[in-house]
């Protein structure tokens, strides 16, 4: 008897512990360009950001609007495969993808497409966003450069390459609460860049 009230209360403890929350789903029939979202982010607005490998999207919640690269339209994003979304103090949107790194001015509905490689890129390569410093200034991962550092108008500072590190798959990238960049990599494990110092250390190496 003691057991079965034990048993109750605790099924009864759960369910007001961990209420049912409403969900829904986004599809390719809600207007995503495609069902693999690679990122999520949402800016001061309200709006939601999702990043796919068939073009940027934003949901209002009631509509989806997806951002394609146009042929000959420089003010379009360079490349529709998208990796990383970050937004910035003032808005707007720093895009990683395939091609390099683009800026979607939100009030303009313009892209600057303020790095981008010379010769088109296979798939396998990843871009990211590491975020704002103190400065105001934005930083990346770019494949095959290293960390990089951008104004926020998106001229870039500063490069900085890891020691015997040219081409590799970054798995994600961050500031710390000091402010330095830590960067993991797919396979030579993890680097420090100190701000102070300009100097990289090889923080971890996998076994």
């Amino acid at each position: 008897m003691v057991k079965s009230l034990f048993t109750i209360l605790l099924i009864f403890t759960r369910v007001i512990a961990f209420p049912q929350i409403p969900s829904s789903q986004l599809t390719v029939d809600d207007g995503l360009p495609l069902n693999s979202v690679w990122t999520i982010t949402q800016d001061k607005n309200g709006l939601i950001w999702f990043g796919t490998l068939d073009g940027l999207c934003s949901y209002d919640g009631f509509n989806i609007t997806t951002y394609k690269n146009i042929p000959g339209d420089s003010s379009s994003i360079s490349e529709n495969c998208r990796h990383d979304v970050y937004i910035d103090i003032e808005n707007n949107l720093w895009v990683a993808h395939t091609s390099g790194i683009s800026k979607f001015y939100q009030r303009t509905s313009r892209f600057d497409n303020i790095y981008t490689y010379a010769a088109k890129q296979n798939r396998d390569v990843i871009n990211r966003i590491i975020g704002e410093s103190k400065n105001g200034n934005v930083w990346a991962w770019i494949y095959g450069e290293g960390i990089v550092e951008f104004t926020n108008r998106g001229k870039i500072v500063n490069k900085y390459s890891l020691p015997d590190i040219k081409n590799e798959k970054c798995v994600t990238a961050k500031f710390d609460n000091e402010g330095n960049i830590y960067v993991a990599l797919e396979s030579s494990g993890i680097f420090k860049l100190d701000l102070k110092t300009k100097q990289i250390n090889h923080s971890f190496r996998p076994n």
